[in-house]
């Protein structure tokens, strides 16, 4: 191969610093432009000519800008170091770009050589990056609920101003530190240590009811946090946490607990009233019985006439009569008994007959005639329970029937799937009133006369079949047909599973 004369090795020189993709400018210690690549003028929208021997000002947004880069840059490139920075720069339109730019002294100290790369798109994606860090920052910073990142030491990473209020302090001044240098119960942190390590051991999402103490107030407030475990790219454990704070719902559930508790007394005594009104119509008969045969043998005594069959006949029905009186006070006993407030099987035939015994003296004394349509099954419930729900839906209908002057009738109809047991009571008293029948089961909701009833037996009902039976209720008006007669009624069903 033949030597390239110096000339030609100048020339492709020349032709590859001139067709470079890195800008090329070199200047002299006056700052003034000496040499220019083709890279340089397309980047900057000059000609050679117009750019060559011109001063590096123009190149600078203003000159402060220009002064800034002296400061920083042509000062050390002076003293023969080399340098490196991201700068923005000013076109011959006007417009300006960031770029990276390199410097290195040349041989000849008077002049230095600097070497530029357009790097806008990466600017305007850190800047777009900085703006969604920045604005996930504020979202995370303006959340109420405590955010906070932790390593597997449970030391704080990452936390939002919602913590550090609670803690009483900055997110600033909690990172890098641990609960326990905030909180004064120890084993409340050494709780969260913990608890943050076994969940990261688990790699599961777990959702943790947990209190806090608020450092500035010491009041105890109650979290439910979800904890989100995960590692990083260096495989390294953290546990993202966010606590919502539900010491006030807690409080106000608490408040409905309390008022429902009072809902079931006010209820229970509601439904002792009207027991010891059927314990009176009950027992009115039977003990009108003892006193007239009691008299009779008295009377029969002391006119000597008493013989040996009246008295036996007689003390039998007295006996039979204190029996009758005797069952019904067990019936009643076992039906206040908390004991018997438990899970039991029964036969649901036998618990329609005892829950009909409590208030049949008040539907006979009505004049109400029950019908009954029952398969026979077992199942497995809260007994009590639900016969106070069946007798609070027969006394509503028993209520509505009053103002009947015609036959009345209720109807139970009871049957069985695989899975539940379905209750239905119906009467022919007309049926609720389209505009109220979706408020029949609210607390203190009713259409009685104030002597009839406090407007809870149903609320209490619902409250019952739903939290205490797991089941179903709801009422619908319904037709209904007896002895070939067409009525109208409410009907009220109750679905329940056949084992609780």
């Amino acid at each position: 191969m033949d030597n390239l004369s110096q000339i030609d090795k100048n020339e492709i020189l020349d032709d590859v610093f001139d067709n470079t993709f890195v800008a090329i400018v070199v200047v002299s210690k006056e700052r003034i432009i000496k040499i220019v690549n083709g890279a340089f003028c397309k980047l900057f929208g000059y000609e050679k000519k117009d750019i060559l021997e011109k001063s590096v000002n123009i190149l600078h947004i203003d000159g402060n800008h220009f002064v800034d880069f002296r400061d920083i840059a042509f000062n050390k490139i002076v003293q023969n170091q080399p340098i490196s920075l991201e700068y923005e720069f000013l076109r011959k339109d006007g417009t300006t770009f960031w770029g990276k730019i390199s410097g290195n002294p040349t041989k000849d100290k008077n002049y230095f050589l600097w070497m530029i790369v357009d790097i806008s798109e990466t600017i305007e994606i850190k800047n777009k990056l900085k703006e969604q860090t920045n604005l996930l920052k504020t979202v995370i910073d303006e959340n109420p609920n405590p955010i906070v990142l932790k390593n597997y030491d449970a030391k704080f990473v990452l936390v939002n101003k919602a913590t550090s209020i609670l803690y009483n302090s900055t997110p600033e001044e909690m990172i890098g530190k641990d609960d326990g240098d905030f909180i004064p119960d120890q084993k409340l942190a050494e709780f969260f240590k913990e608890n943050v390590q076994a969940i990261m051991k688990s790699g599961k999402t777990e959702i943790v009811y947990e209190d806090s103490i608020d450092v500035k107030t010491d009041k105890v407030k109650n979290y439910m946090s979800i904890k989100k475990p995960f590692k990083n790219q260096l495989n390294e454990d953290f546990i993202l946490v966010i606590a919502n704070d539900v010491t006030e719902l807690n409080k106000k559930n608490e408040e409905l607990v309390e008022k429902e508790k009072l809902l079931f007394q006010q209820a229970k005594l509601a439904s002792m009233g009207e027991m010891i009104g059927n314990i009176a119509h009950q027992w009115r008969q039977p003990l009108s019985s003892i006193s007239v045969l009691a008299s009779g043998i008295k009377l029969q005594k002391e006119l000597d006439i008493l013989k040996d069959e009246d008295f036996f006949y007689s003390m039998d029905n007295i006996i039979n009569a204190t029996q009758y009186l005797s069952e019904t006070i067990d019936d009643f006993r076992s039906f206040y008994d908390p004991k018997n407030s438990k899970i039991t099987t029964f036969n649901i035939e036998g618990l329609i007959e005892k829950t009909l015994n409590l208030i049949n003296s008040q539907l006979q004394n009505k004049k109400i005639e029950i019908i009954k349509k029952i398969d026979n099954f077992e199942i497995t419930t809260l007994e009590n329970e639900l016969i106070q729900v069946l007798i609070n839906i027969l006394n509503n209908s028993r209520d509505a029937l009053l103002e009947k002057t015609e036959e009345k009738f209720i109807q139970i109809r009871i049957y069985k799937d695989s899975h539940s047991a379905y209750i239905e009571i119906i009467d022919n008293a007309g049926g609720i009133k389209s505009e109220v029948i979706d408020k029949v089961f609210e607390p203190y909701f009713t259409t009685k006369h104030q002597s009839l009833g406090s407007g809870i037996g149903l609320f209490m009902s619902e409250e019952i079949v739903k939290k205490h039976l797991k089941g179903k209720i709801f009422v619908e008006n319904h037709p209904i047909e007896i002895n070939k007669t067409k009525y109208m009624g409410a009907k009220f069903t109750i679905i329940l599973p056949l084992k609780l």
